[in-house]
């Protein structure tokens, strides 16, 4: 084996392990995209609820800096 056919091999295992990269690379951007934005939308859903009732609790009061009390 001589230097040439050594880069050229080289560049193969290279190109392989780039196609094998971005492969993953999209399978993993569409699994979160697809799956785990709408568990966090739904988790967001669920906090702006709540945040929602414990301020009717208080009254509706969002103030909670006032300088006056």
């Amino acid at each position: 084996m001589n230097f040439l056919e050594f880069i050229i091999e080289l560049l193969k295992i290279a190109s392989f392990d780039g196609i094998m990269f971005f492969i993953l690379y999209v399978g993993y951007k569409y699994f979160d995209r697809k799956y785990n934005s709408n568990l966090k939308i739904t988790i967001l859903e669920e906090e702006n609820k709540y945040l929602k009732q414990e301020n009717q609790k208080v009254n509706g009061s969002t103030n909670f800096w006032d300088s006056e009390k």
